[in-house]
């Protein structure tokens, strides 16, 4: 055979196999570094009365228009929100997108609480709702994911035998052995529940507090945490309420808004001109953390939100709201960027 048309011969061979494999379609294999298998959602409100939702600090759609009535607190229970503002509202299904709110309880005439900390949800409770300030006793509970029911019959009212009359449950927290504290600002007790279903314990009375001042509540791991409203000081206890403890670090000139212990790594603590501290982990002494704010913002809450991933790998993120914008920190409170501007005053 002629060698030409052998050659020839190949070179169409080639050419044809070439462009089918040029053709192919190709199939990217899916890097579980990458792929988020449980994205988080925060919840971030304004001084106007608008809420609005985000799931990667980027991107934020509208879930509530302004009306000019701030909500002071928020939590979700499965699908829905509820936060507070002259009434307590709930958005149901809310991540079905926008929903008309629905009034659930009218409140007692301004906030009952001192930051978002008088409202709680429970998913390990099966998303018990919390709200203090409101009962027979200053606290009442829902089982039914916040819903309301006909004239709010899903809410009732906490009446256990040791929460003494009188009081106001202003603040809760949840410590990570499954332990509920309440905190009555009232009286100064401390209220503790380990079993949804059982009865609160003999209040604790807050040993080395100054009872004549305020305080808000959190936790850090299953320490309980005292933040004074007036007096600048963050006091820990490791018997749930019993006896306290005070740290140092915080200036006397600053004023307390908000506490807040992400991933259970350091202590972070709002104020309302002195910008962030933090408690460096095993340190009993707190120092400034506002690298990236500006210069006399008022930080009205601070939360922490994961990204889990396929591959079980996670990824944290803290946020601070603040009359100068919303802010995000990937250090756990060292330093911070803004992400979206406006004057915000809650987050979930």
């Amino acid at each position: 055979m002629d060698n030409r048309k052998v050659i020839y011969k190949l070179a169409i061979a080639f050419a044809t196999t070439a462009l089918f494999i040029g053709c192919k379609p190709k199939y990217s294999e899916i890097d579980n570094n990458q792929v988020i298998s449980k994205p988080y959602v925060l919840y971030v409100a304004d001084s106007f009365g608008a809420i609005q939702k985000t799931n990667d600090g980027l991107s934020f759609d509208h879930t509530f228009a302004p009306d000019n009535y701030p909500a002071f607190a928020m939590v979700t229970a499965s699908g829905n929100l509820l936060f507070a503002k002259k009434n307590l509202h709930y958005i149901q299904n809310v991540h079905n997108g926008i929903n008309n709110s629905n009034p659930t309880l009218t409140l007692p005439a301004g906030p009952v609480g001192y930051d978002r900390s008088m409202m709680i949800s429970i998913p390990k409770w099966h998303n018990r709702v919390y709200v203090g300030g409101i009962g027979t006793k200053g606290l009442m509970s829902n089982d039914s994911l916040g819903t309301p029911g006909i004239g709010s019959i899903n809410w009732k009212s906490v009446t256990d035998a040791n929460i003494a009359s009188g009081g106001v449950i202003s603040s809760f927290t949840f410590l990570d052995e499954n332990r509920l504290i309440a905190y009555d600002d009232t009286k100064k007790y401390f209220y503790s529940l380990t079993d949804e279903g059982g009865t609160f314990a003999a209040p604790a009375t807050g040993g080395g507090l100054n009872t004549a001042k305020r305080y808000i509540v959190s936790h850090i791991a299953n320490t309980v945490l005292a933040a004074c409203l007036d007096t600048a000081i963050v006091y820990y206890s490791s018997d749930y309420g019993a006896t306290f403890k005070a740290y140092d670090g915080l200036p006397g000139t600053a004023t307390i808004t908000t506490i807040e212990a992400p991933f259970n790594q350091t202590i972070l603590v709002g104020t309302k001109a002195h910008g962030i501290f933090r408690l460096p982990l095993g340190s009993t002494q707190f120092v400034q953390s506002s690298l990236g704010l500006p210069a006399l913002s008022k930080v009205s809450c601070i939360t922490s939100k994961y990204d889990y991933f396929k591959n079980s790998n996670t990824k944290q993120y803290t946020y601070a709201s603040t009359n100068k914008g919303l802010y995000r920190s990937e250090s756990n409170g060292e330093n911070w960027y803004k992400v979206l501007d406006g004057n915000f005053v809650t987050l979930y």
